[in-house]
């Protein structure tokens, strides 16, 4: 895509640089929130039209594994739906707020990052892998899992295990997998892509235009909260009486996607609160050379005013000394401005707030769970 900047900066142009990413063709073909009810359908009647022919459809029907992890699937449509919805939207709003160095910077990062993440589907396989290995390693350990109150015990106990476990398996390891590591490799870019642009000049007058990175920053964080808040809470009730090193597993895990969460919430917001300070320290250092300048020439003219005599010149001195305080005065006022303007582009107590809320659910999951692990063993 040629990075002039003959065109205006708009969202289809943005999304063009995403020509390659699933997400963004089908969200172009309007399809994404169809295949957020369709897929999840389309398995559940797969696995039901296979238990019924197998004469097990009762234990099908009748076992929350059978929907739990079509429900996030769906959810996961629904995320990318809003994602590609909003990304574009939030970096024309920000457009205005930057510099370019040359015609066409803005939009050429933006390409960079799309065709460095996005485009290149090799770049999501190597994060579906990694989901992959995880996932299919939880379910062999599961299907092995010898406690009968496990909720997937009648699956693995019953005389058609093996479709069972190719059900399980196939949304947990491949489709499972495949939205995980998607969604994953997308927060990735979003960042990259962040941290460049926000590397820019940032025009000053337009300093609340880089509010909207804590909006695309809380909202992603939002649909990931979901996301794995659904598969840490779901894995503690499929597998509540596991052994002591399997919940300890989920716990570890439990706390890096906490990590993860914050890293997401907090990084974007933190580059904007850098790139603004650096705008302000930058403007400022500038109006104060010129303040240095200006006290100079005060001093001149007022050393003048002891060698004139001429009331004319008198007066011509006194009005180009008022002048001189009187932009000293502005400029002293812009700088005062300029201290004023908050370096967060989210208000602390809202960021408090969000953390708050985005913290404690985990971290009560983790806990309890942390408790029953130890006073299971002293039992």
């Amino acid at each position: 895509m040629s990075s002039d900047n003959s065109n205006p900066i708009t969202e289809e142009r943005i999304r063009e640089c995403f020509s390659g990413n699933w997400v963004f063709i089908l969200y172009r073909q309007k399809r994404l929130l169809l295949l957020a009810a369709i897929v999840p359908a389309a398995i559940i009647g797969l696995g039901a039209l296979g238990a019924a022919l197998l004469g097990v459809f009762a234990d099908f029907s009748g076992n929350m594994l059978a929907y739990s992890g079509q429900l996030l699937v769906g959810a996961g449509f629904v995320a990318y739906y809003w994602f590609a919805s909003n990304l574009p939207r939030i970096l024309v709003a920000m457009y205005p707020a930057f510099e370019e160095m040359y015609p066409g910077q803005f939009i050429a990062i933006v390409q960079k990052w799309a065709n460095w993440v996005a485009n290149y589907p090799w770049v999501i396989l190597l994060f579906v892998v990694g989901f992959v290995i995880t996932n299919f390693s939880d379910v062999l350990t599961l299907w092995n899992n010898p406690d009968p109150e496990w909720v997937g015990q009648p699956w693995v106990l019953s005389p058609q295990s093996v479709f069972f476990a190719i059900y399980y398996g196939f949304h947990s390891v491949v489709v499972g997998s495949f939205m995980l590591g998607s969604g994953a490799a997308g927060i990735l870019g979003s960042i990259l892509l962040f941290r460049e642009i926000l590397t820019l000049p940032v025009r000053l007058d337009y300093y609340r235009r880089l509010r909207y990175v804590s909006e695309l920053s809380v909202g992603i964080s939002a649909w990931t909260l979901v996301s794995f808040s659904g598969i840490i809470i779901g894995s503690f009730i499929i597998k509540p009486n596991t052994t002591s090193e399997l919940q300890i597993v989920s716990i570890f895990q439990s706390l890096l996607v906490s990590l993860a969460l914050l890293t997401i919430l907090v990084t974007p917001i933190i580059l904007a609160r850098q790139a603004i300070i650096r705008a302000k320290r930058q403007r400022i250092e500038t109006y104060e050379n010129h303040l240095y300048q200006l006290a100079g020439r005060i001093d001149n003219v007022i050393a003048r005013f002891s060698t004139v005599v001429n009331a004319e010149e008198q007066k011509h001195n006194q009005d180009t000394l008022d002048t001189l305080r009187n932009e000293r005065d502005i400029l002293r006022q812009q700088i005062k401005d300029i201290e004023d303007i908050p370096a967060w582009p989210i208000s602390v107590g809202g960021l408090l707030q969000i953390l708050a809320a985005i913290g404690v659910p985990p971290v009560s999951v983790i806990l309890n769970s942390i408790i029953a692990v130890f006073l299971g063993r002293d039992s």
